[in-house]
């Protein structure tokens, strides 16, 4: 997950609601844009989305992440979407999003992150099993440079990845 999500990309999206940002998520729910490793079965592309769903024996939750391609299907390939069950038994799973640029509203950590044309600077991943144990807090640095984001890198000053806004550490 770690290093997936350092690979993440911002792209817009065209739908039939008009222009969508390629990131966006929740507490509960994560959905971004990445490419698959050239090892891969699945080249190009992918659009993930991290969930929990409900466990099939009833023990817990499964985060899960849904993979399908970032492009339309065409009628000479057949893409399939996949589920993959990455960790069972889980009893909570939470999602927050950085905003480092001190020089708007929102600065800090936001338990969404909906509706907006720009990635977060960080993600933090907080997972609690079923027997109580929690996993450590995975914090990520999403890693865009100039050329990945066509430009839409230029002119983030203010930006500070660390999690300090106004000179202070903030926790949300």
């Amino acid at each position: 997950m770690y290093n997936k999500l350092q690979t993440v990309l911002p792209l817009d999206v065209d739908t039939e609601d008009g222009k969508q940002f390629s990131f966006s998520g929740d507490i509960n729910t994560l959905e971004f844009v990445a490419a698959m490793p050239a090892s891969a079965a699945r080249l190009g592309l992918q659009i993930f989305k991290l969930s929990l769903i409900p466990s099939k024996n009833n023990q817990g939750k499964e985060l899960m992440v849904d993979i399908k391609p970032f492009f339309g299907q065409s009628d000479e390939t057949s893409w399939k979407e996949e589920q993959v069950v990455i960790l069972k038994n889980v009893q909570r799973l939470h999602f927050a999003y950085f905003n480092a640029d001190d020089t708007k509203d929102d600065a800090g950590w936001q338990k969404e992150w909906l509706d907006k044309f720009e990635l977060p600077d960080l993600v933090s991943v907080d997972i609690e099993l079923m027997n109580g144990e929690l996993w450590p807090q995975i914090v990520v640095e999403l890693k865009v440079d100039d050329v990945a984001a066509g430009g839409a890198a230029v002119g983030k000053r203010g930006r500070n990845p660390f999690g300090i806004v106004n000179g202070k550490f903030t926790s949300r």
